[in-house]
């Protein structure tokens, strides 16, 4: 049996699967003779194989030396024939990917579990089934790919045909005509030209010029009431592509020199994780804490951070954040006293 210790190409791959098949079926094969079926294949079944005399010659040399072909040669009336000693040696076929395209494949499809609704997900899954057919890397053994987990809350709310209309919209660049909810309820007719598709806790959204507002707006999927791809093409702002952050997303309003006072290490270690300014910045202080100095953030992005640190991040300036926080500890008081631990 052979060794698959060589990557190769589409081209190549077939020529030296037709070559061993060649060799299988007939005695000796002159290089001009393997030439003329590689061209059959060529031809007939429309598989470029980019063949000549050198490439035949090439092929033969790649199959003894990276696949350890048992190839012997034999020469009659001064030509060269080639045969194989062993019939009954098997072909393995190379890797036509190396095995971190595989993993980062799969570990794509896992993702799009979770993430895409099924129309989507299905031919992604579909696309990396086809993908392995040639390739078996080590690490799909003893069913690893399975303890792989990702938890989301799922977006099974969302139309699945609503979803593919406004994908293959943003895919092609066409506009899209739809049904929007607004926060207060009321509904309006809007064309708009996806430019980005978001995804951002467990929804999806598009971000994009509004014929309706005259400006760019961001629209979540979960509230269109319908989608409908029009035949008006559009050209992207690439610029929304490439600028696009999670605060000019949710069209958050900043707050300058933001500043917390880390209680624990363990505060600080969360702070060192949480990147929310490019620029952000720890210093430790004479009493063992630690200040937290953030150039601009958003509340929205900021607020519940401190809250999750359960009394750990303090903060010390603006105003405006001090007093954030603590509308934010006020209101959730204030919903655990009207509910007694009887009605939960």
């Amino acid at each position: 049996m052979g060794k698959a210790s060589k990557r190769v190409g589409v081209a190549e791959f077939h020529r030296l699967t037709r070559i061993v098949s060649l060799m299988k079926r007939n005695h000796i094969l002159e290089a001009h003779g393997i030439l003329g079926k590689l061209r059959e294949l060529d031809i007939e079944e429309n598989i470029p194989l980019d063949c000549s005399l050198k490439t035949v010659y090439r092929d033969i040399q790649t199959l003894k030396r990276d696949f350890d072909a048992p190839i012997a040669v034999s020469r009659t009336n001064g030509e060269r024939g080639y045969y194989l000693k062993d019939k009954g040696w098997e072909f393995i076929a190379p890797a036509l990917v190396d095995e971190n395209e595989i993993m980062a494949a799969v570990l794509g499809a896992k993702i799009a579990e979770d993430i895409f609704p099924s129309p989507l997900r299905g031919k992604i899954q579909a696309a990396v089934d086809e993908l392995l057919k040639c390739n078996n890397p080590e690490f799909l053994g003893d069913g690893k790919i399975d303890s792989l987990k990702i938890f989301t809350d799922g977006i099974e709310n969302d139309s699945n045909e609503i979803f593919m209309t406004v994908f293959h919209s943003w895919l092609t660049c066409h506009t899209l005509h739809i049904n929007y909810e607004n926060r207060d309820g009321t509904c309006t007719e809007r064309d708009v030209e996806p430019s980005a598709l978001v995804f951002f806790e467990n929804e999806w959204a598009i971000v994009g010029f509004c014929h309706y507002r005259k400006e760019t707006r961001t629209f979540l999927i979960s509230r269109m009431h319908s989608a409908e791809m029009t035949q008006v093409v559009f050209h992207p702002d690439k610029k929304i592509g490439l600028k696009l952050t999670l605060d000019k997303f949710l069209n958050f309003r900043k707050i300058d020199n933001v500043q917390i006072k880390l209680l624990t290490e363990s505060a600080r270690k969360f702070a060192v994780k949480k990147r929310m300014h490019s620029a952000q910045r720890i210093e430790s202080l004479p009493d063992g804490t630690f200040l937290f100095k953030i150039p601009a953030v958003a509340p929205e992005v900021v607020v519940p951070w401190i809250m999750s640190q359960r009394g750990e991040a303090i903060p010390l300036e603006p105003e405006a954040i001090r007093t954030a926080v603590a509308d934010a500890a006020k209101s959730t008081l204030a919903g655990l006293a009207k509910t007694s631990s009887k009605n939960l």
